[in-house]
């Protein structure tokens, strides 16, 4: 009953920020919508309709482009195979990890690492 109480009296934007903070945290996992939602204190289909609102993006497109943004951390710092890379971020296809970076990045995995070569 006290979390019901305390989640009336948090606002949008802070509900959105723990979501997003646990999001980020766990996003090389495999977490749901209803997880993010719950970690937050809210519905899935409030989280979504948030997500969309204040971020102009759906959970998938939010988690894939936080799980881009992880890989390319990895292949610029670390001399993993795609596939590792693509596992260690959340991915459990190297398929439609290559997919969905291209999609964000405009290149490959392969194409970044070699443009942006390890020190």
């Amino acid at each position: 009953m006290d979390s019901i109480r305390y989640r009336g009296e948090r606002p949008v934007e802070v509900l959105l920020q723990v979501a997003l903070r646990y999001m980020r945290e766990h996003c090389s996992e495999p977490i749901t919508c209803d997880d993010v939602a719950a970690a937050a204190l809210m519905s899935p289909s409030h989280l979504s309709r948030m997500l969309r609102e204040k971020l102009n993006r759906s959970y998938t497109e939010l988690l894939a482009e936080m799980r881009v943004t992880e890989a390319r951390h990895l292949l610029l710092r670390s001399r993993k195979s795609l596939a590792q890379v693509a596992a260690e971020v959340g991915f459990s296809d190297q398929s439609y990890f290559t997919k969905v970076f291209k999609q964000h990045t405009g290149m490959t995995p392969g194409e970044y690492r070699r443009r942006h070569p390890h020190p």
